[in-house]
């Protein structure tokens, strides 16, 4: 029997009630609009990353990411670790970094496996780490998302897994 591994089929559905990070004029005035994205991380690593939705603060992205934990097992019940899905919403700047609008960790829970859904739920978005250049201090709004899981057989040493979905 081949190894197997853990795949996580996540959909960034939409956002609102975003924080504001620029100014509609661009030099003056109050921030009224951002330009968001959606950056994803698995264990750490960043494993994707959203479309940029100009000038909102409800953007839609209905994005699909299928990914995978790049960890074997030889059998379902030897799966453990439940891994860490992290999603960092950002603002889009073309002249200066980019900045942070929120952070949204989504539990990854074993039980249901092989496979199981979350269906689709609003998160709502948090400051970050006070440490880390992804702190968001004035934070506000929430995500849309949906999460399914499930346990597949893990490809031929050499090949990666990479689906990417936008509709």
């Amino acid at each position: 029997m081949s190894p197997l591994e853990l795949q996580l089929v996540l959909t960034v559905i939409e956002g609102k009630d975003l924080v504001p990070k620029d100014r509609a004029l661009k030099v003056v005035g109050p921030k009224t609009t951002s330009d968001p994205f959606v950056l994803i991380y698995l264990d750490g690593k960043q494993v994707g990353r959203s479309q940029v939705q100009a000038r909102t603060l409800e953007p839609k992205w209905n994005e699909t990411f299928t990914l995978f934990t790049n960890r074997s097992f030889p059998d379902a019940r030897a799966i453990t670790e439940e891994p860490t899905l992290l999603l960092r919403v950002m603002d889009k700047d073309s002249m200066t970094d980019d900045d942070p609008m929120g952070t949204v960790t989504i539990p990854v829970s074993m039980k249901g496996l092989p496979s199981s859904s979350t269906g689709e739920q609003w998160l709502p978005l948090e400051p970050g780490d006070t440490a880390s250049r992804f702190y968001c201090k004035n934070v506000t709004g929430s995500l849309r998302v949906s999460l399914a899981t499930s346990i597949v057989p893990k490809p031929q040493s050499g090949l990666k897994h990479v689906t990417y979905t936008c509709t």
